[in-house]
């Protein structure tokens, strides 16, 4: 398909699916007000979408994914405790529907984990509504805020407004998190505290995930980086192939390409070692990795109908 022919077939797919050219397409915006008719159906695939929307960066020992390296360290100190937990399982909050970091159950008591590691104002009203809504609703015998050390001036002015409904713990002092889990579940006085290094030892590196290529990226000098990818499943030679590439721009996008087509998750620090760029070219050429994706899968697209 070439020419006018392309540009005719896709305006009118564009016309028949996508709606508006500004501000999203109308026929989504109808389907989201029909489904949210039926609240409970709506929630439940929202929260299967947001699970499956992905940024998780560590498989713990027991096999779940957690999004940052506090939520590891909690996690594995959980794991191996045997305290019986869910992560960010869904829970109905009247018409809220939230996803708790850890939801500890056990013997009827419940007992909520919120880990707070980002200090952006955003982040702290998320976290301050999240509570409100949690201490309102009843949803728990007790609803705690793990936090770093540096935060807990900040995250306390949160805590103060619920009184002893929620409790603020230091990722520092693990043992006091227990003590209280030890109170509210009944759990015996004897735990197992598990550090941030041996949480990175205990967790798996999982293929494709950012943790795993970044680490790579900081341990692995530049020059053994094509060695380190092709131990990891990808052609020496489709390595180098790309690294020919003079433009920059146009070797991140190939090196993209490659990760994808190998069936990796396009990471960029995966694709920093694959296009033998340093950290944060991705970023700062296309403005995220995201970006970068987007233009790669929609010539993979064009080319499809050409």
């Amino acid at each position: 398909m070439e020419g006018d022919d392309w540009k005719s077939w896709i305006g009118s797919v564009r016309r028949r699916y996508w709606g508006q050219a500004k501000g999203g397409s109308v026929s989504l915006r109808l389907w989201h007000q029909r489904m949210r008719l039926d609240s409970r159906h709506y929630h439940e695939l929202q929260s299967s979408r947001f699970l499956r929307s992905g940024n998780y960066k560590y498989l713990t020992s027991a096999g779940y994914e957690v999004r940052s390296l506090y939520e590891l360290v909690l996690a594995e100190n959980l794991i191996v405790n045997r305290i019986q937990h869910q992560y960010e399982r869904m829970l109905r909050c009247g018409e809220r529907i939230l996803f708790p970091d850890f939801f500890v159950n056990c013997r009827s008591s419940i007992a909520i984990i919120e880990v707070c590691g980002f200090r952006s104002a955003q982040n702290l009203l998320r976290l301050r509504n999240k509570m409100c809504t949690y201490v309102s609703h009843g949803v728990a015998d007790a609803v705690i805020i793990l936090h770093l050390t540096e935060d807990e001036l900040v995250v306390r002015t949160i805590a103060d407004e619920f009184g002893r409904t929620v409790r603020l713990v230091s990722m520092n002092d693990i043992r006091s998190l227990f003590a209280i889990l030890r109170r509210i579940l009944g759990r015996p006085t004897t735990f197992q505290i598990i550090t941030e290094s041996e949480a990175l030892k205990r967790c798996r590196q999982v293929k494709g995930k950012r943790f795993y290529w970044e680490h790579l990226l900081k341990r692995v000098p530049k020059e053994s980086w094509i060695e380190v990818l092709a131990t990891s499943g990808l052609r020496k030679s489709a390595v180098k192939g790309v690294r020919k590439v003079v433009d920059l721009r146009s070797r991140l996008i190939e090196a993209t390409r490659l990760a994808i087509e190998q069936g990796y998750m396009p990471r960029e620090a995966l694709v920093e070692m694959i296009a033998g760029t340093y950290n944060g070219a991705a970023g700062h050429i296309f403005g995220s990795m995201a970006n970068l994706v987007d233009i790669v899968e929609s010539e993979r697209t064009l080319e499809r109908f050409t």
